[in-house]
């Protein structure tokens, strides 16, 4: 998905999972990031081919084109995922305003049962800063998960910092 937005002298073109090729949503390899362009740059982006256009100019280094956020990635699927919902731990909505998401089964996605789709939110709510297990457990927040293959709970030792399946066994 593309978003473009005007301010006084310069237009922003962010890209949410884009296909660098196809330049469409794609279940596969996906393209983030966000593109910074001069107005008077603006008129070289070619309307139907943003995506491919920013990329060229950004690779011929066109003065005051600025790239953020960006990176590539194959969407790999998810083998856990944490017991509780995305919405215990603070994580952002989907952009409808939908708070009730589940976990995706892709790594680093929620699903958004609104809208039928996979999202990276926004934030990643307690997940985006270093997590104090123990100050959490006194909050109530436990990061149990469940192993998607065997649809076994894996508790998580908040003393060990370690869940029950990666402890050592004698």
């Amino acid at each position: 998905m593309m978003h473009r937005k005007e301010t006084g002298k310069s237009v922003v073109y962010r890209f949410d999972e884009f296909d660098a090729f196809g330049m469409a949503s794609a279940p596969g390899a996906s393209f983030v990031g966000t593109f910074i362009v001069p107005k008077e740059h603006a008129h070289r982006v070619q309307e139907g081919n943003e995506l491919g256009s920013l990329l060229n100019l950004y690779d011929e280094k066109v003065y005051g084109i600025v790239l953020r956020k960006q990176w590539s990635r194959a969407k790999r699927r998810r083998t856990w995922a944490y017991y509780y919902p995305p919405k215990a731990y603070e994580m952002a909505p989907c952009d409808c305003g939908n708070e009730d998401t589940h976990w995706s089964e892709f790594e680093g996605h929620l699903w958004c049962d609104r809208c039928q789709k996979d999202f990276i939110p926004k934030h990643n709510g307690l997940f985006d800063g270093p997590i104090p297990v123990r100050v959490a457990a006194k909050l109530g927040v436990r990061f149990d998960r469940v192993i998607l293959a065997t649809d076994r709970l894996d508790r998580f030792d908040m003393d060990a910092g370690k869940w029950e399946s990666e402890k050592e066994r004698p």
